[in-house]
């Protein structure tokens, strides 16, 4: 499953124990990305105007001016201060902080093949403002909300919890975290399926990579896409074949 596909699920509209996938039809997702510096990010505090040379010569094509860049003092803190702004027709918002770079596009409805280059082009405008810029980790989390074909979510995920607690009332449902570590760069895959709280009788579905320092970032996409694909497809669930392109 490709970040495009995902897209276009939306538009319209396995583990070993299941042999035959059901169908996920998305209807609503989330992407969220953070990236952690390995040291602050001082221009932040000592030089914003570096940073503001950098986004402004890198991001106008994906949207960005000087009436677009926001300074936010939030709590009055410095690790709560942040330069954010919208992207890619208000999409995306990116928020720049002294301890990390966060991307979040609350409805993906974004083309990936804009997002990625926008994406680079804001580790490049950091780059400019410190020239020796490197993560400690990154992670990519992507929410996906929908409907089954065939059978309701309670049916579906009670395959991965054998037994509930007693004495607590009637169960209406059951939901399941799991966690798993990978070799380099893959630090920690967490995969989460549960009763969907944004669309009524689905299910939710939450995929979150976390990669260590080695991750290069023009390769942080495709990482991505690999967790995802391998993750909804060892929960036994497929996209339906007419929704891709």
């Amino acid at each position: 499953m490709k970040l495009n596909e995902l897209r276009e699920a939306m538009a319209a509209g396995n583990s070993a124990e299941t042999p035959t996938p059901t169908e996920f039809h998305v209807e609503k997702s989330e992407l969220q990305a953070q990236l952690n510096f390995a040291s602050p990010f001082w221009p932040i505090a000592q030089n914003i105007s570096s940073l503001y040379s950098g986004l402004l010569n890198r991001m106008r094509e994906f949207g960005v001016s000087s009436h677009s860049i926001r300074p936010d003092a939030a709590d009055g803190s410095l690790g709560a201060f942040n330069v954010n702004f919208w992207m890619l027709q208000w999409g995306v918002i990116v928020r720049i902080r002294l301890d990390s770079v966060e991307f979040s596009a609350p409805n993906f409805a974004v083309d990936p093949d804009q997002l990625e280059p926008a994406f680079l082009a804001v580790d490049q405008s950091l780059r400019d403002a410190k020239p020796d810029l490197s993560y400690s980790n990154s992670a990519v989390t992507i929410v996906m909300h929908g409907r089954l074909s065939g059978t309701e979510p309670k049916q579906f995920l009670e395959r991965f919890v054998t037994h509930a607690p007693d004495g607590l009332g009637r169960l209406l449902g059951c939901g399941t975290v799991f966690y798993f570590e990978g070799p380099s760069p893959l630090a920690l895959l967490s995969v989460t399926a549960d009763l969907s709280s944004s669309v009524a009788g689905g299910l939710v579905v939450k995929v979150h990579t976390v990669f260590d320092e080695s991750m290069k970032m023009d390769a942080l996409r495709a990482m991505a896409e690999q967790q995802l694909e391998r993750s909804v497809k060892a929960l036994g669930l497929v996209l339906p074949a007419g929704t891709r392109k």
